[in-house]
C-alpha cells in the first residue's frame, strides 16, 4: 500500500487511479490485496469510486485527517501553505489547553520528566537536530502529562513533523 499512497500524494496518477488489475500488476500483488488497499483508502476518504467513472483521488483537504496514517501520508505530499497553516492553528488550539491540564494533573515523575526535557531544550543550539529533538521531547512530555488520551494520540500523529 505504501507505493500506492506514494503515487497518490505525489500526484503520479493525475487524480484518477488506473483500474485495479493495472495497479495489481504495477505493484506485483493480487487483485484481492489491491482491492483491500483501495478499500482502506476509501474508508479514509481519500478516494471516490463511481461506476463508469472510475476511482478518483479526492482533494487532500477531504481526507480523514484524524487518522494517524492519513496525517503521515499528508505530510509526505508536496508542501501546501494551507495545510501548514492548519497544522499550526490546530497546535495553538490543543497545546495551551494540554499544558494547563498537565499543570493540574501531572504526577511527580511526569513533572520531573518535563523539567529534564526543558533543561535539554535550554542547552540545545537552535537550528540543530538536538534542538528539534529536545523541542519535540518537551512538547510530547507536556501533552502526555495532560492525561488526555486524545491529546496524546494527536501528538503521536504529528510527532517529528510539528517541531516549533
Amino acid at each position: 500500500m505504501d507505493g500506492l499512497v506514494t503515487g497518490i500524494v505525489e500526484d503520479k496518477y493525475g487524480g484518477v487511479l488506473p483500474p485495479q488489475d493495472v495497479l495489481s500488476k504495477e505493484f506485483d500483488v493480487s487483485r484481492t490485496v489491491m482491492r483491500e488497499a483501495l478499500s482502506m483508502l476509501l474508508a479514509r476518504d481519500m478516494l471516490d469510486v463511481r461506476p463508469k467513472v472510475g476511482t478518483r483521488v479526492r482533494p487532500m483537504n477531504h481526507w480523514r485527517m484524524i487518522d494517524e496514517d492519513v496525517v503521515n501520508w499528508r505530510f509526505r505530499a508536496k508542501p501546501d501553505r494551507q495545510f501548514i497553516r492548519d497544522v499550526i492553528e490546530f497546535r495553538t488550539l490543543i497545546e495551551p489547553r494540554a499544558t494547563a491540564q498537565a499543570a493540574s494533573r501531572a504526577t511527580a515523575a511526569e513533572i520531573a520528566g518535563i523539567r529534564e526535557a526543558y533543561e535539554l531544550f535550554k542547552l540545545a543550539e537552535p537550528g540543530t537536530p538536538a534542538y528539534d529533538e529536545a523541542d519535540e521531547l518537551l512538547h510530547t512530555r507536556i501533552v502526555h502529562a495532560s492525561g488526555n488520551q486524545f491529546s496524546s494520540k494527536w501528538r503521536r500523529s504529528f510527532a517529528a513533523r510539528c517541531v516549533s
